[in-house]
């Protein structure tokens, strides 16, 4: 009982001589560098948008900004660069957010508005962002590790978006079983056939049901099978049933 009492004071008198005051503060360089995370919440360094499932004609795009080290009571600007080959800021973009971390703040979205232009229609623009060090913040962020160890990392001190008015991949909603292989004519004959289902909704997946796919597929086939037959007769038809290269829509391949 003496020994388990003295091993008891020993502990005692250990925890006590570590006061509050002796607990290391964080005293690095503080810094900061782009956060934004896939859905599977690996680092990325770019993002794409099309505005051809949208009818609006601009879209703001959020950029997270990270710091690491304590916070502070006061603002914090930080610097940040957004340059382009093609894009003219006040044309086809606008800086929406101001570069600074508001006080108390670790975390910031830096909003970038992309604005719908006819040059989208045949051109892809992308915007390159870097930060860059200044009296607040440090850049010394180490390239995040790949998943599959691929290649050396993840560079979160650039962000790279990239916007068009095109069909750069089909639609996240498209299901092959009912509409074969997409085709940017398919969709524009669906949108004008069913316009109680939004274009962007087709880029929604499971937005449409499979019952409402399977009804489509079928009403579709006999439109086309009808608009062949008015062609043929040389009657008004709908033009919307060909490709670009003038072969008729096929939804069952």
């Amino acid at each position: 009982m003496k020994k388990n009492v003295l091993t008891i004071l020993f502990i005692s008198l250990v925890l006590c001589g570590c006061s509050q005051s002796e607990i290391p503060l964080y005293s690095g360089t503080d810094g900061i560098y782009f956060n934004n995370r896939t859905t599977g919440q690996l680092l990325s360094d770019s993002t794409a948008f099309s505005f051809i499932y949208y009818d609006f004609g601009s879209t703001d795009i959020n950029v997270k900004v990270q710091t690491y080290g304590r916070a502070k009571d006061y603002d914090r600007p930080f610097v940040i660069s957004v340059t382009s080959d093609e894009a003219k800021e006040g044309v086809d973009y606008e800086i929406v957010s101001r570069p600074v971390i508001p006080a108390g703040q670790s975390t910031m979205n830096f909003t970038i508005r992309l604005i719908k232009t006819p040059v989208l229609d045949e051109s892809t623009l992308v915007l390159r962002l870097a930060l860059s060090p200044n009296e607040h913040f440090g850049t010394n962020y180490p390239l995040a590790p790949n998943a599959d160890e691929s290649s050396a990392g993840t560079d979160a001190l650039h962000y790279c978006i990239s916007f068009s008015n095109q069909y750069t991949v089909p639609p996240l909603g498209w299901v092959t079983m009912f509409g074969g292989t997409f085709k940017p004519e398919k969709l524009d004959l669906l949108v004008s056939l069913f316009p109680e289902i939004p274009r962007q909704m087709y880029n929604e997946a499971g937005a449409i049901t499979y019952a409402k796919w399977s009804y489509m597929q079928q009403t579709v086939t006999n439109y086309i099978a009808q608009q062949i037959q008015y062609y043929m007769m040389g009657m008004n038809y709908d033009p919307l049933i060909f490709d670009k290269d003038g072969n008729t829509l096929d939804f069952l391949k």
